[in-house]
């Protein structure tokens, strides 16, 4: 609002009431709204006395507006005298260079660890009367900005311009994940309730990668064996992604049996182990080009006995780190059959009698078996379901016999672990 003051002087000697009266009155619905106020409204003036007052305008449209006050003594109401009020309200008027600044970032091996980069926005004032004003950009809780300003406050006569410099920060986060950001930087006028924006983005381009898995477990494998995975790697950017595998620690557990009591001397011989030696990523380096996907191997090898949890980190020239982890033991193959006699008693000779056997694995690796027929004297009299399966826990083997002419049997088949 705009304020004027003025004195109003009692020249007698009787102390006078008086109070200040728009002759609009009340303001009925859907004409404009009252533009100027006298404060205070009402007061009392010694005599040979002074007090003063305060005119008040405001208008949300611009033009010429004109109203009347009378001011009358408060108990008689008689009419001390008449006030024209006038005022022509114009909004305040700003021509900006741009109504928006774009920033972009793509990040190159070759330039600056850091990078921030400047535009200037030019204000013009184009309104009739000087302005004062200040920027702000708008901030979304405690998250870090890219966007600063070198001057916040201005004041402009009428014609003049300002240049406020705009900086862009690309290390803002320290993620370096490839993102867009914009946000509004606000002219706030004194004295005024309209608000300018200025649209302010920011493009960022880092060597992104995504990993198909962010875990690999190989399980329990045979001892002194290797199994080999692969995991596939994705370059998401538009920037060409340098990596390089590091391992970030080699944290073996206890043997896997726990039977074995080991010494001191044993525990620090299983800490020594490099984790080179039990894991190893192919290709160990590469360059991937923006869109396109590289498979790498990762190797596990199994040494007896052991279990072992690493990281292998893939790291990023210019871009973030992404860990990969991996699991893996080895033990040995432990199995035992609930018999191994099967004792069909006396049957009739063209009939079928069916037992099974129970075939446990008492150890940690899966194994898989396979039924083998061709060492029975007599090709016919045996059938076995199933024939070869794999084996995590348990396998329930079902044994049929008959011995088709009427003899004593014994006879054997093999199961190949």
């Amino acid at each position: 609002p705009v304020k004027k003051t003025f004195t109003l002087r009692n020249q007698g000697r009787k102390a006078q009431q008086i109070q200040w009266g728009n002759e609009r009155g009340k303001v009925k619905e859907g004409d404009p709204p009252i533009v100027f106020t006298i404060t205070p409204e009402r007061a009392t003036i010694p005599g040979k006395s002074e007090e003063t007052f305060v005119i008040e305008g405001l208008s949300n449209t611009k033009g010429i507006f004109t109203e009347k006050f009378s001011c009358k003594l408060s108990q008689s109401h008689k009419l001390v005298f008449k006030a024209t009020i006038q005022g022509n309200f114009q909004p305040p008027l700003l021509q900006y260079s741009t109504n928006q600044l774009a920033f972009s970032y793509v990040y190159s091996p070759d330039g600056p660890p850091t990078f921030t980069s400047s535009r200037p926005l030019t204000m013009k004032n184009v309104s009739p009367l000087d302005l004062e004003f200040s920027l702000k950009i708008n901030k979304t809780g405690n998250e870090p900005s890219p966007f600063s300003i070198d001057q916040p406050d201005f004041v402009l006569k009428k014609g003049e311009s300002g240049v406020v410099n705009v900086s862009f920060d690309a290390s803002y986060r320290a993620d370096r994940e490839t993102h867009k950001t914009s946000t509004k930087m606000m002219v706030c006028f004194n004295n005024h309730g309209q608000r300018d924006t200025i649209t302010l983005a920011g493009d960022l381009q880092f060597p992104n990668l995504v990993l198909d898995s962010k875990e690999m477990d190989f399980g329990c494998i045979l001892n002194d064996t290797e199994q080999r995975r692969t995991v596939t790697i994705t370059n998401t950017s538009k920037v060409a992604a340098a990596y390089t595998w590091v391992f970030e620690d080699d944290q073996p557990d206890a043997p896997v049996s726990g039977r074995t009591k080991k010494s001191e001397k044993d525990k620090e011989a299983v800490a020594a182990v490099p984790v080179n030696n039990v894991f190893d990523l192919i290709p160990f380096r590469g360059v991937i080009a923006p869109g396109a996907s590289e498979r790498v191997e990762v190797l596990f090898n199994g040494l007896p006995g052991r279990k072992f949890n690493a990281t292998a980190v893939c790291q990023v020239e210019g871009g973030p780190d992404y860990p990969l982890q991996l699991v893996g033991e080895a033990s040995s193959i432990q199995y035992k059959f609930d018999r191994v006699v099967l004792d069909f008693g006396s049957q009739e000779y063209d009939t079928w009698q069916e037992k099974e056997l129970i075939l446990s694995n008492s150890g940690r690796v899966p194994f898989s078996y396979q039924v083998d027929l061709s060492y029975l004297s007599r090709p016919g009299m045996v059938e076995v379901t199933p024939t070869q399966g794999l084996v995590k826990d348990k396998a329930r083997i079902v044994v049929r016999f008959s011995p088709r002419v009427p003899d004593r049997v014994d006879d054997h088949f093999r199961i190949q672990v």
